[in-house]
């Protein structure tokens, strides 16, 4: 294992200053395999409903329930998963950004923010946001540090600000543990590397304001 993904148990009071932290090795090449059997074909970039089948739905639990991350997803669901695939062929960058939309259904205080991919979503307040959790598994990799973060950036509503963020390398097998809010973006692929395959769970509070409920909730 490299010095620089040395997988360390990071106190609260670190996550919620940094908004971030990698973990190396959550999943291992036998789940790896298992799970690339089951991503559906896509078209476009990705897709956000993979937590419907119950192969991703397993991993989640997984997760949730592993030495390296139990205390951080403590009381939380996973609520979605979505897939995200770069090729060479098939190739963006992302600006800076914070994910302030999740997927619901019913109504109450949230102001809607339309459907995607047949989900009603809402924009969330950045106080429920930043009680939940992303965490992005990385089924290829990004060693060369293709995600980038605003350290951080999760405490303000600062202004996105390309020259603070910092490249962050995960492993294959590995993850990026990260707070809805936090800045982040990613850049092209370099022509001569592979694929990029990325899981990314938002895990959250199961309680929602007036009648929302998740659409779905593992």
């Amino acid at each position: 294992m490299k010095d620089s993904l040395k997988q360390v148990r990071l106190s609260v009071d670190e996550f919620n200053a940094n908004g971030f932290f990698v973990l190396a090795d959550v999943i291992d090449e036998e789940t790896r395999t298992r799970l690339i059997a089951e991503l559906p074909p896509i078209e476009e970039s990705g897709t956000r409903t993979l937590l419907e089948n119950q192969a991703f739905a397993e991993l989640a639990r997984g997760l949730r329930n592993s030495e390296s991350l139990n205390k951080t997803l403590a009381g939380l669901s996973a609520v979605q998963c979505t897939y995200f695939r770069k090729t060479p062929e098939h190739n963006w960058a992302v600006r800076l950004h914070r994910d302030l939309v999740i997927p619901v259904n019913g109504s109450g205080p949230w102001k809607s923010a339309g459907k995607k991919e047949g989900l009603s979503t809402v924009s969330a307040d950045v106080e429920f946001l930043n009680r939940c959790v992303g965490v992005r598994v990385h089924l290829d990799g990004a060693p060369s540090g293709d995600i980038n973060v605003v350290p951080g950036s999760h405490r303000d509503r600062s202004e996105p600000d390309a020259t603070q963020a910092v490249a962050v390398p995960v492993e294959r097998l590995g993850a990026l543990v990260m707070k809805p809010t936090l800045l982040h973006g990613s850049s092209k692929l370099a022509q001569s590397a592979g694929q990029r395959r990325v899981l990314h769970y938002l895990f959250a509070p199961a309680a929602l304001p007036g009648n929302f409920s998740w659409h779905v909730s593992v």
